[in-house]
């Protein structure tokens, strides 16, 4: 005897199925301003991965915007301080530096105009 069944068996919710790998670890804003912090002191993402217990893949695609603020304000930060050691009038060398790195254009300018 052939019994039938209308019924369609539902598939498994995502949540169900049994995927692999790591569970799934949202980091919260506050978790990502100290990543960024982090970061500008020069700790590497491995280091940071490794607190944060995840892999540096995940750290990368999840903190991407944390860790290029990070590189982009050092440098800025650099940039401020040599600014304003070159506009002192007491650090001569930055001053040349700032003027050579920054003004090449002025510099060529000059050059083509004699």
């Amino acid at each position: 005897m052939i019994t039938t069944n209308n019924s369609i068996p539902e598939p498994p919710s995502p949540s169900a199925k049994n995927r692999g790998g790591r569970p799934k670890k949202d980091l919260t804003p506050e978790q990502k301003v100290i990543i960024e912090r982090m970061a500008r002191q020069g700790i590497s993402q491995k280091v940071i991965a490794r607190v944060y217990e995840i892999d540096p893949k995940t750290l990368r695609k999840h903190c991407a915007r944390e860790l290029a603020n990070a590189n982009l304000c050092n440098n800025l930060d650099v940039l401020e301080t040599l600014f304003a050691k070159a506009t002192s009038a007491r650090h001569v060398s930055a001053t040349i530096y700032w003027v050579k790195t920054r003004c090449r254009h002025l510099l060529d300018d000059a050059a083509g105009a004699k």
